[in-house]
């Protein structure tokens, strides 16, 4: 992350890859950066240094999916599965404990590591148009843009509502 942004297409696998994200420590979170082009992460230093956008810069906070979006994930490669025997494996393995881990297995175990693998990034990138969507934000005329932005204020750490419906 926190690359020039140069593409629609690069935007949503920047923020797929947000989507993804959850954090096991301290307070970490990615966001779009219309004016500097790019999806940067927010860290509050309780692991590394502490890296933040800019004062007062306008951004959009990328929420990541929750485990019940994700566990969704799962579930639609499972139903797409032609081969009933295999379907099965894959659903059972969702309604044991740990089902991410397990589901992760089972594919492993009937050899479509790779198939889902290509299934999860598209699946990813379809939220991402829909967050994009969502959030009025797009990659227009080579630069990002956001109907909706908040300011971040390095002083206090937090983020400030900002009622800007123009692009940025």
């Amino acid at each position: 992350m926190s690359e020039k942004i140069e593409s629609r297409d690069q935007l949503i696998s920047e923020i797929a890859d947000a989507l993804q994200q959850n954090f096991e420590y301290g307070d970490a979170w990615f966001y779009v950066s219309p004016a500097k082009n790019e999806v940067g992460l927010y860290m509050d230093g309780s692991m590394s240094d502490p890296v933040y956008p800019d004062d007062e810069e306008e951004i959009v906070k990328i929420e990541p999916l929750d485990s019940h979006e994700s566990f969704g994930c799962m579930e639609d490669f499972a139903d797409q599965v032609e081969d009933e025997r295999i379907q099965r494996i894959l659903l059972r393995a969702l309604q044991r404990r740990h089902p991410f881990s397990n589901f992760r297995y089972a594919v492993d175990d009937v050899n479509l590591l790779q198939d889902w693998y290509a299934f999860k990034n598209e699946w990813y990138k379809q939220k991402a148009e829909e967050w994009m969507h969502y959030n009025d934000v797009d990659f227009k005329d080579g630069h990002i843009t956001a109907k909706h932005t908040v300011t971040f204020l390095l002083e206090d750490e937090d983020i400030e509502e900002d009622d800007n419906d123009d692009d940025v």
